[in-house]
């Protein structure tokens, strides 16, 4: 696929060309001291870790294993036990009579019963609006849209 690249302004012809800016409009284009302090961080050598001998990175590299085995082992049962409560209660839905399981169907989800979003994912300075909906300010391609006032 020829062109340019989505996120590149310039096209390939003029890629190529590269001007080098004199000394002065090269350091006018940083920024002043702010920019010269953040170059200054990242032009900064690396730290390296003091070093250590073969039988503390054996056991450093043992303790991060056994960390890892436990990490997955917590995250194995809370899926297994996740798991278990999806198929009893679909197991439990099953065994229902039908006047039964049509009345279990009409009860509110979760989404209905509690104010607070479940998709939740941090803290925000105002609480949940009672009646909002993303979807009715945002079309499908998340433009805003702005209702008519009046």
């Amino acid at each position: 696929a020829g062109g340019r690249r989505w996120m590149s302004s310039k096209s390939k012809a003029s890629q190529g060309k590269k001007t080098k800016l004199a000394p002065k409009e090269a350091e006018e284009d940083m920024g002043g001291a702010d920019m010269k302090f953040f170059l200054s961080i990242i032009d900064s050598p690396r730290r390296t870790p003091p070093p250590v001998d073969e039988e503390e990175a054996a056991r450093r590299h043992k303790l991060a294993n056994e960390y890892q085995r436990g990490c997955s082992r917590e995250h194995n049962h809370m899926m297994w036990n996740m798991q278990l409560k999806v198929d009893l209660k679909s197991q439990a839905m099953a065994a229902l009579p039908e006047d039964q399981l049509e009345y279990a169907n009409t009860l509110p989800t979760a989404e209905e019963l509690y104010d607070f979003p479940l998709d939740f994912r941090y803290p925000t300075y105002t609480p949940p609006i009672q009646g909002y909906k993303a979807d009715d300010w945002c079309d499908g391609e998340e433009n805003l849209v702005i209702p008519p006032s009046g």
